[in-house]
C-alpha cells in the first residue's frame, strides 16, 4: 500500500499482519465466477398474470369513481336550486342581434338612443327654487 518507514519493529510487524489480513478477507468473499442467469421464477409469474391481474384493478378502481361522480352528477339535476334550474325569460341582456331581425335591431337602437337623450335631459334640468 503505502511505502512507509517505521522506526518501530513491532509496529511495522503489526502493520503488515494487518495488511495481510485484509488482503485475505478480500480473496475469501470474492467469487470464482459471475453468475448472469435469471433467477428461477414460476411459470404463472413468466405469462404476465400479474400485470393483467393489476390492469383489471386499475379499471375498476376508475369505473368505480366514474360511476361514483355519474351519480353525484344526477343527483345535482334531480335538486331543485336556483343554480341548476334554466332562466325562463331570455334577458335582453342575453340576446344576440344575429337571430334578431333587422326591423328589431332597429327598434332597439332607437330605444337606446331616446334613453340616452332623456337621461341628457333630466341630467340638465335646473331647479325652480
Amino acid at each position: 500500500m503505502w511505502n512507509t518507514a517505521c522506526t518501530n519493529k513491532i509496529c511495522f510487524h503489526m502493520d503488515k499482519t494487518n495488511e495481510q489480513n485484509l488482503h485475505l478477507r478480500r480473496l475469501y468473499s470474492i467469487r470464482p465466477q459471475v453468475n448472469t442467469t435469471e433467477p428461477f421464477a414460476p411459470r404463472f409469474l413468466q405469462i404476465r398474470a400479474p400485470q393483467k391481474e393489476k390492469q383489471k384493478q386499475v379499471q375498476t378502481e376508475i369505473n368505480r369513481v366514474n360511476n361514483i361522480l355519474v351519480g353525484k352528477i344526477k343527483d345535482a339535476e334531480r335538486k331543485n336550486s336556483k343554480y341548476s334550474q334554466q332562466p325562463m325569460i331570455l334577458y335582453p341582456a342575453f340576446r344576440r342581434y344575429s337571430n334578431l331581425k333587422f326591423d328589431e335591431i332597429v327598434r332597439l337602437s332607437n330605444i337606446a338612443l331616446e334613453n340616452i337623450k332623456f337621461e341628457n335631459k333630466k341630467l340638465n334640468l335646473k331647479d325652480n327654487i
